[in-house]
């Protein structure tokens, strides 16, 4: 009984070896794929950034929205295509794309001035001066650029 008994664990230990294979096989496969998709994404940034970099904004959108597609928790990724959105006359979508963006990361605060300025041209000026008055708050040695624009809308408000 004792030999039978021994048995069959050693059956039951070779199947969770065999599985355990299986298991690990499969996840090197996965964290392979995962690895192919962000360097191709990588590429796919810089191609987009750089058709942005030369005016090429329609031709950039299409490999924006493709790393977005893949990466939708790439900030960075937002945050230029909010910049192409803005410079294509987009306000609105540029605005969400920066939103996303500051939601992604908190950290990243150069959102704030692209944000205001991109709600100024959409005649939201009490959202433009919210904007760069947060930018100043974060760095008020910094940010010339938002001292500069606030007062050109207050000045335009008559403020």
């Amino acid at each position: 009984m004792f030999i039978l008994q021994q048995k069959k664990y050693i059956v039951l230990f070779s199947h969770y070896l065999l599985f355990m294979k299986k298991t690990i096989l499969i996840l090197f496969c996965c964290s392979l794929f995962i690895y192919g998709n962000a360097q191709d994404n990588k590429k796919l940034l810089s191609e987009a950034m750089n058709l942005a970099k030369a005016e090429k904004y329609q031709e950039s959108m299409p490999l924006f929205n493709k790393v977005l597609e893949d990466s939708p928790g790439d900030y960075y990724a937002h945050y230029n295509r909010g910049v192409v959105k803005l410079k294509m006359n987009y306000c609105e979508d540029a605005i969400k794309d920066f939103d996303q963006a500051l939601m992604l990361s908190a950290k990243y605060k150069k959102v704030y001035i692209v944000r205001a300025a991109a709600k100024a041209e959409c005649t939201n000026y009490a959202g433009a001066i919210e904007d760069y008055t947060l930018a100043i708050k974060e760095d008020p040695t910094n940010n010339i650029q938002a001292y500069f624009e606030r007062g050109n809308i207050n000045q335009l408000l008559g403020k």
